[in-house]
């Protein structure tokens, strides 16, 4: 039995590597901008796959890779990355060029919310929801114990849940009003600019430092996310009825969770079914862990 797996946390902004045990330990860690071209998300990827055989990791040792986007586990591709222009890429084969061992593929938010079953809080639950509010807002299930994956791996892609359908903001993915298009990284942008009328703040940390120094205009544009956040929340809740949600993602463990207490705050103004909700323990190593359970227990997370 392995005793170590390569984890790949693939997200729009950001994209980490590590060596991690059985035990969810991390023995090595890189981390590198996103690329946003397919060849040099390739190079990255391959240079750094290519030092840790360097540094004497197995040729053969399994992988999993948690990534954004809708996917096709089944193909090993990214079928579209919203956050990265709608791109497509097959990024289980640029492993593979230079990678011997077994490569599995899995949403983000599915390996994170694995991880939470193994490492965190899952351990006492049989029901829960792993939630990512970063650059866009995703999320991931486990019922009855099972992780839910949807013919494609795609089963909680809670980000483009419809929370306000006159909303003229456009989501990344194309479609309007998705709490994604609205509360992300990048939609809190568009609807700061949507609130005020003008484009004050060009980052969304732009955006919550002006809050936290009491801003009024900013203070509109965060009070309007938390009764957002909380309408996608009490969705979740509603559609999933899991004991407890962690929520992961820079957004999401901003300031020890500011935004998820923001939320809680309003949620008895949506929620029927009630449920647990609070920031992850695991921080921002959920889906790397999860990426390494799934390499670990493929059969858990291929359709």
């Amino acid at each position: 039995m392995a005793r170590e797996a390569i984890a790949i946390d693939f997200g729009a902004t950001w994209t980490r590597m590590a060596v991690v045990t059985r035990s969810g330990g991390i023995r090595e860690m890189r981390r590198w901008k996103t690329p946003k071209s397919r060849k040099e998300i390739k190079d990255e990827i391959v240079r750094h796959v290519l030092e840790f055989h360097r540094l004497g990791v197995d040729r053969k040792a399994a992988v999993g890779i948690a990534a954004i986007g809708l996917l096709s586990v089944e193909k090993g591709r990214i079928v579209m990355a919203p956050n990265l222009g709608q791109m497509s890429i097959n990024i289980v084969e640029m492993v593979k060029s230079v990678h011997r061992g077994d490569v599995v593929l899995i949403n983000d938010c599915n390996a994170a919310a694995m991880a939470e079953k193994e490492y965190g809080v899952g351990r006492k639950y049989g029901d829960l929801v792993y939630v990512t509010i970063s650059t866009g807002i995703g999320g991931g299930a486990i019922i009855d114990n099972r992780l839910l994956l949807g013919k494609d791996g795609n089963a909680a892609e809670i980000g483009h849940l419809v929370v306000d359908y006159e909303s003229p903001i456009r989501c990344g993915c194309g479609g309007y009003g998705h709490w994604e298009a609205l509360c992300s990284g990048v939609g809190l942008v568009k609807l700061a600019r949507h609130i005020v009328g003008r484009l004050v703040w060009r980052s969304s940390s732009d955006l919550l430092d002006d809050y936290l120094r009491g801003r009024r205009q900013a203070s509109a544009v965060i009070d309007e996310a938390a009764k957002i956040n909380a309408a996608g929340f009490a969705s979740v809740f509603n559609a999933y009825d899991p004991e407890v949600v962690t929520v992961g993602g820079s957004l999401g463990l901003y300031r020890d969770g500011l935004l998820v207490r923001m939320a809680s705050k309003e949620l008895k103004r949506f929620e029927t079914v009630k449920a647990k909700l609070i920031p992850t323990p695991l921080g921002a190593n959920a889906p790397l862990l999860g990426a390494a359970v799934a390499a670990f227990n493929p059969e858990l997370a291929i359709p």
